[in-house]
């Protein structure tokens, strides 16, 4: 039974991704769009939920905290033209969600942020990571003005997250 709700959760999953790809591409209406959209995450929570096991660790809250925050700036971003208002509290909770991520990772290997002790065949996977922030940042930076601070954190937030996802492996 469980291995066909997680079928039917994947299937479902994809059908409405499908949906959502191809009415932001205009090949159906956009209201399918904004229909879909709010959809996709808590099918991925179900998904999630149901191929997780029944002894849940802090890494299944942390994940699952992380997802709901994504949802949320999903949901908030899509009120934007309401109110620039959404816009900041869509980032801020995807700010959260990474955080909820970042503590996910670190709480599920051994020495987290021992980078020093990376292998060396991750060494690359890592550079490439920092390297491509410095290159976003400097990309950014003669249009950040005010908003320098609150980009620069949420880049090193989105990097570290990055950084502990690698030390997964």
């Amino acid at each position: 039974m469980k291995k066909n709700q997680l079928i039917y959760n994947s299937i479902a999953y994809f059908v409405v991704l499908i949906v959502n790809i191809l009415a932001n591409e205009g090949f159906l209406p956009q209201d399918w769009a904004n229909f879909t959209k709010p959809i996709l995450i808590p099918i991925l929570i179900n998904g999630y939920i149901y191929q997780t096991s029944n002894n849940k660790p802090r890494l299944f809250y942390y994940i699952l905290a992380g997802l709901i925050f994504s949802w949320f700036g999903d949901i908030l971003l899509m009120l934007v033209e309401q109110d620039q208002l959404f816009f900041t509290a869509g980032l801020v909770a995807f700010l959260i969600a990474h955080i909820a991520y970042i503590l996910a990772f670190t709480n599920s290997i051994h020495k987290p942020f021992a980078f020093v002790e990376v292998e060396p065949k991750q060494r690359p996977f890592y550079f490439l990571l920092i390297v491509y922030a410095g290159i976003m940042f400097y990309r950014l930076y003669p249009y950040l003005g005010e908003m320098m601070i609150p980009v620069l954190i949420y880049l090193f937030v989105i990097t570290t997250m990055g950084l502990t996802s690698l030390r997964r492996f």
